[in-house]
């Protein structure tokens, strides 16, 4: 089960792949030390990551556990992150990978989740990137920022935006039709003369039992999503001995309910939360889009879909 354990204020030492000491960009310049560069436009993964030769992905750099520098550009990839290891962006890669407050890094993608979080190894910082989701384009699909999965994670200067979450699928209709029913077998006996009829029932058919009289045959059986179920054995007149023939096979049953729609989620995580005072301290935004509704029934069925949750921060079990 994910849990989250804290959300931190962090801009100073962390251990593993976070910044060491004096490796925070927004504090100073960053060396080769520090940890590994990355440049979508100059970069190639075949570099070693270092300022002179940076790789050009984002996961070839995490693949190094150490902490991960972004140059001032747009990333188009699903990040997963694992906890202790951290990412800074907003560097200008142009000259000397120094510290550029208004060119912060942008990751987005088409998954539905573009920044992944896992794991309980130790602290993640994500310092000075905007993370995109893009509207969902499946039936039913969602579109999350940022996933926390068991981490222990410090948004800082981020900013995280989610998408529109899509409808939700419509339900299956009925498919072929209700078989036909055999007609009823006759009822034994003759009615008897002088006696009162039930009142006919233009809905249902009848027996013709002569003089005047009739009764009628059973229900038909409840409509199901393939074929009818079998129909109600028909029975006799109280009023006459004319008994009912048996009710054939149900019609076209109901559909299936509606989808649910998806969400729409700047962060969505398990466990303890962090506080939107801590958001706000970290100068750090969360948007959101609309939800997705829920998928329509299908002809004549149960019930439409939920509706998505369009949320700031929401908790998962």
């Amino acid at each position: 089960m994910w849990a989250t354990r804290r959300w931190l204020r962090r801009a100073g030492c962390d251990g593993g792949g976070g910044a060491a000491a004096g490796c925070d960009p927004s504090k100073g310049a960053v060396g080769d030390s520090c940890g590994v560069f990355v440049s979508s436009s100059k970069g190639d993964d075949l570099g070693d990551g270092s300022r002179a030769s940076p790789y050009r992905t984002i996961g070839k750099a995490i693949g190094s556990a150490k902490a991960v520098y972004l140059c001032g550009e747009s990333f188009s990839e699903v990040v997963t992150l694992p906890s202790g290891q951290s990412i800074y962006g907003a560097l200008d890669c142009s000259s000397d990978w120094h510290y550029d407050s208004k060119a912060k890094s942008t990751i987005t993608a088409t998954d539905p989740i573009v920044f992944k979080v896992s794991g309980s190894s130790g602290a993640t910082t994500v310092q000075d990137v905007a993370l995109v989701a893009q509207d969902a384009t499946m039936a039913g699909g969602s579109s999350i920022a940022a996933l926390v999965d068991g981490a222990t994670v410090s948004f800082v200067r981020v900013d995280l935006k989610a998408g529109k979450g899509a409808t939700g699928a419509a339900g299956d209709s009925p498919f072929g039709t209700g078989k036909s029913g055999q007609p009823g077998p006759k009822g034994t006996g003759s009615c008897a003369s002088g006696e009162t009829p039930v009142p006919a029932d233009s809905n249902v058919p009848v027996n013709d039992c002569g003089n005047g009289e009739s009764s009628s045959g059973g229900k038909g059986g409840t409509g199901n999503i393939g074929d009818g179920g079998a129909g109600n054995s028909g029975n006799a007149n109280p009023y006459n001995a004319c008994g009912g023939g048996q009710g054939g096979l149900g019609g076209d049953g109901g559909g299936a309910g509606g989808g649910q729609g998806g969400h729409s989620l700047a962060i969505a995580y398990t466990g303890s939360a962090p506080t939107y005072a801590e958001i706000s301290e970290n100068k750090t935004t969360l948007t959101v889009g609309n939800k997705g509704s829920g998928g329509l029934a299908g002809d004549a069925g149960p019930n439409k879909g939920e509706d998505g949750i369009a949320a700031p921060m929401q908790l998962f079990p």
